[in-house]
C-alpha cells in the first residue's frame, strides 16, 4: 500500500507498520525464551500441553512474523523495480502465508480467547488471508498484473490486521471512546474491527487509485525499466514470473 500513498501519508504508514511489526516481534520472543510460561499460554489451560495445538501456534507465530517482515519489501515502489528481488521476496511471502501462517492460524482459531465470536473472526481472517494471497499468485502466473496488484494489496492489508488488532485493543482498554468494555468484549471487538479496518483500507487504496496494470506499472516499475512501459502486454510479465 505504500506505493499508493501520498508522500505525507507514506511516512505515517511506514511508522505505524514499523512500530507495530517490532512490537509483535518483541512479543513473539516471549514464547521462545526460557523462563516462566507466557500469560497467553497459561490462559489456555490444558490446551498448552497439546502437542498439535502448541506446534501449530508456534508455527503461526513464526510464519506471521516472517510475513510482516516481507510484506513492506513488496509494497515499496523502489524495491518493486528490482524484479528479481521482488520475485524472490514474493515467493517467500507466498509460501509463508499459504503453508505456515494462515493454515496454522486456522488450526488454532477454534480455541481463541473470548469464545466463538472471536474464533469466527480469526477463522474468517485466516480464510481471507489465504485466499487473497493465492489469487495474487495465480493472477501474476496468468500474466494479469492488474489483478495481481489488487489481490496483493488485499493480502498484505489482512496481514496488517495483526497490527491493527493490537492498536484497537489498546485503544479500547484505555476507554478513549468514552465507554468501558470488559476484557472479552474488548477482545471480540478488536478481532472484528481489525479485519474490517484492514479490508476497508485495502479497498480504499484500490478504488481511489483505480489500480490497473498500466497505471501502477508506470508509477513504479517503468521508472527503472523501459520494458515495463508496455505492461499491458504479457511479455514483460513473463519475465517477472519466469
Amino acid at each position: 500500500m505504500f506505493i499508493f500513498s501520498k508522500t505525507y501519508l507514506r511516512s505515517v504508514w511506514v511508522a505505524i507498520t514499523v512500530v507495530g511489526t517490532v512490537s509483535i516481534w518483541i512479543s513473539a520472543t516471549t514464547y521462545f525464551r526460557p523462563g516462566p510460561t507466557p500469560l497467553f499460554l497459561l490462559e489456555k489451560g490444558d490446551l498448552q500441553d497439546n502437542v498439535f495445538w502448541r506446534t501449530a501456534f508456534y508455527f503461526h507465530v513464526i510464519g506471521s512474523c516472517l510475513c510482516l517482515a516481507a510484506g513492506p519489501l513488496l509494497m515499496i515502489g523502489r524495491l518493486i523495480r528490482w524484479r528479481s528481488f521482488h520475485r524472490v521476496v514474493g515467493y517467500f511471502y507466498l509460501n509463508s502465508v499459504l503453508w505456515v501462517a494462515a493454515p496454522c492460524g486456522l488450526m488454532i482459531s477454534p480455541n481463541a480467547k473470548a469464545g466463538q465470536m472471536a474464533a469466527a473472526g480469526f477463522l474468517l481472517t485466516g480464510v481471507l488471508w489465504w485466499t487473497t494471497t493465492w489469487l495474487a499468485y495465480r493472477s501474476i502466473r496468468g500474466g494479469d498484473l492488474s489483478s495481481h496488484i489488487r489481490w496483493a494489496v488485499r493480502s498484505y492489508a489482512i496481514a496488517l490486521s495483526a497490527i491493527a488488532f493490537r492498536f484497537i485493543q489498546l485503544a479500547l482498554s484505555q476507554n478513549i471512546f468514552g465507554f468501558q468494555m470488559d476484557h472479552d468484549s474488548n477482545y471480540i471487538a478488536s478481532v472484528w474491527l481489525s479485519l474490517i479496518v484492514s479490508v476497508w483500507i485495502s479497498e480504499t487504496c484500490i478504488s481511489r487509485h483505480r489500480i490497473s496494470g498500466r497505471s501502477v506499472a508506470s508509477r513504479t516499475i517503468s521508472r527503472g525499466s523501459a520494458s515495463w512501459q508496455t505492461s499491458a502486454t504479457t511479455k514483460p510479465l513473463k519475465r517477472l514470473i519466469s
